[in-house]
C-alpha cells in the first residue's frame, strides 16, 4: 500500500516494508523515533553493527522530542555518515534518506517511518525503506540480494526493541496513574 515517502522515490522498483504493533500511545513512539541516530540515542537495532557496540539508550531523553526537515541523523558513531530528515509530520510520520555513491554509481534511498493510532493507547508502527541505482543489475542486486537480508534482520530487530521500550513505558504511565489515584482517595481518608 502507499505509504508517506514512497512519493520520494517514484520509480523505486525495491522496498522492504515491515510494521509492529505496539501497546502504546503514539506519543510515547514518537519520541523514541525522533531520538533516532548515533548523535542521539542510537538505532535500537544491532548495536555491535550499528552504534559501535555502544547500547542505544533505553529511555527518553529531554531535549530530543523533535527533528525538522533538513537536520541530519548521524548514521555512524564516527559521525561521518548521514541520513538527511526528508519530511516530519509530528506523531504522524518521519522521513528520512539521501543521497550517495555506492560501487561506483548513484545511490538514492528513503527510509519512512509511519505511525497509525490504533484506538487511543496503541500505535502501528509502519516502516519502508526503498531505493534506486543504476545500472539496473546494480539495483538489482543491492535490492533483491545484499539488501533484504541485512536490512531485514537490522529492521526486524529495530521495530522489536523500540516495541519492548516504549511497551514498558506505557506500562509504567499507567502503574504511575493507578497509584495517583489511589493516592487522591486514600489521602482525605488519612486526614480525618
Amino acid at each position: 500500500r502507499p505509504l508517506p515517502g514512497d512519493e520520494l522515490l517514484p520509480h523505486s522498483k525495491y522496498s522492504l516494508s515491515f510494521h509492529r504493533d505496539i501497546e502504546a500511545p503514539v506519543a510515547i513512539v514518537w519520541r523514541y523515533l525522533m531520538q533516532l541516530g548515533c548523535e542521539r540515542a542510537g538505532w535500537y537495532s544491532i548495536d555491535s553493527l550499528d552504534n559501535g557496540g555502544k547500547p542505544s539508550i533505553d529511555h527518553l531523553v529531554e531535549g530530543w522530542e523533535t527533528r525538522k526537515a533538513g537536520d541530519r541523523l548521524a548514521a555512524t558513531p564516527a559521525q561521518d555518515i548521514f541520513f538527511e530528515v526528508l519530511a516530519v509530520e509530528p506523531e504522524k510520520h518521519f522521513i528520512i534518506g539521501g543521497g550517495t555513491e555506492r560501487l561506483g554509481s548513484p545511490f538514492n534511498m528513503t527510509w519512512s517511518f509511519v505511525l497509525e493510532p490504533i484506538g487511543e493507547d496503541a500505535t502501528r508502527l509502519v516502516n519502508r525503506a526503498s531505493m534506486e541505482t543504476s545500472p539496473p543489475w546494480k539495483e538489482w542486486l543491492l535490492g533483491k540480494v545484499i539488501y533484504p537480508p541485512i536490512h531485514g534482520l537490522m529492521q526486524v530487530t529495530q521495530l522489536n526493541n523500540i516495541k519492548g521500550i516504549a511497551e514498558r513505558d506505557a506500562q509504567a504511565r499507567v502503574v504511575s496513574n493507578i497509584n495517583t489515584d489511589i493516592e487522591k482517595l486514600v489521602i482525605p481518608f488519612i486526614k480525618l
